[in-house]
């Protein structure tokens, strides 16, 4: 690698290294001591504290971990990341909520971060600006070598082009105003999924469609968001056009091995709600003909057909 490619990438990675370190450092901590269902509820907070406890998914169940603040007060965080480690200290952010049987505030988690101590990030800091400042007196100290020129091609280089997305595929359905769905599709094998959703506000308020899904290894999967899928799924995807939905907010699937239809929340914060009960993001819930399912503020009913 030439000396000044070498140098642009490490003073690259030293400005990301430091901005990296300033951001880790930004966040308003609250002390866990003071969070409060009533002050606190539905709200975004940071805290820190160490990992006491794990208990992981049972049966569909929410895993979740203890974590103790400075003042020895734990709180319940409910996690679909990965496991933390016990014993280490955390920045936790995530939105307060109430546990409805014992009203105590729990958080339903963001992200997670280790705690890295300030010094070990000033150190590498250091490290990487020191070798920074090495490798630019080694350029400009040394002799600048000209390279011969590279001879000219006459040949003309090869342009790639993509493959095609061929829109003639798939035919949507022009009688919907706030959702996007395909009715005809060529060449694409689909998995029907039992009954439709029914539209209970706005411009299409009464209208409903059937559900077409991809065929998986446990049966067929209909996504659900604001953004348009590409390819082949756009086949198996309603496309929701509301601001207030999540770019990937859901997925309906059809079970084969016992019928059931359940539907699996993929929204980070727009959590989709089945009866007016939140499912918090990677929780499934069994759906049946007559549930109202809210999905940002467009709200549907699952019926039969």
């Amino acid at each position: 690698m030439k000396r000044n490619s070498f140098l642009r990438v490490l003073f690259s990675l030293t400005v990301l290294f430091l901005a990296f370190s300033l951001s880790a450092q930004k966040d308003t901590i609250t002390p866990i001591n003071t969070i409060d269902v009533d002050k606190h509820l539905d709200q975004f907070v940071a805290i820190e504290g160490l990992v006491v406890q794990y208990t992981p998914s049972i049966e569909g169940s929410t895993a979740y971990y203890i974590i103790k603040g400075e003042y020895g007060r734990p709180i319940k965080v409910n996690t679909s990341k990965r496991k933390p480690v016990i014993n280490r200290k955390y920045r936790v952010r995530g939105i307060v909520k109430a546990d409805p049987m014992t009203d105590q505030p729990y958080l339903v988690e963001i992200n997670k971060n280790i705690i890295i101590p300030i010094w070990i990030y000033l150190t590498v800091g250091g490290i990487l600006l020191l070798i920074l400042l090495v490798a630019l007196l080694m350029v400009l100290g040394g002799r600048k070598k000209k390279e011969p020129a590279a001879p000219v091609s006459k040949t003309p280089p090869e342009v790639k082009t993509a493959a095609p997305d061929h829109e003639d595929d798939y035919a949507y359905d022009e009688g919907f105003k706030t959702v996007k769905i395909v009715t005809k599709v060529h060449d694409l094998t689909l998995k029907k999924i039992p009954g439709q959703l029914k539209i209970l506000d706005g411009e299409d308020k009464g209208k409903q469609f059937l559900l077409q899904g991809k065929v998986t290894g446990y049966g067929g999967a209909v996504t659900i968001g604001r953004e348009d899928a590409e390819g082949s799924d756009k086949a198996t995807h309603i496309r929701i056009m509301d601001r207030t939905v999540s770019r990937t907010q859901a997925e309906i699937n059809f079970l084969d091995r016992d019928g059931r239809v359940v539907l699996k929340n993929l929204g980070k914060v727009n959590y989709s709600q089945v009866n007016g009960d939140e499912v918090m993001e990677g929780e499934t819930r069994e759906i049946k003909f007559g549930d109202k399912l809210k999905f940002g503020a467009t709200n549907f009913e699952y019926v039969d057909e």
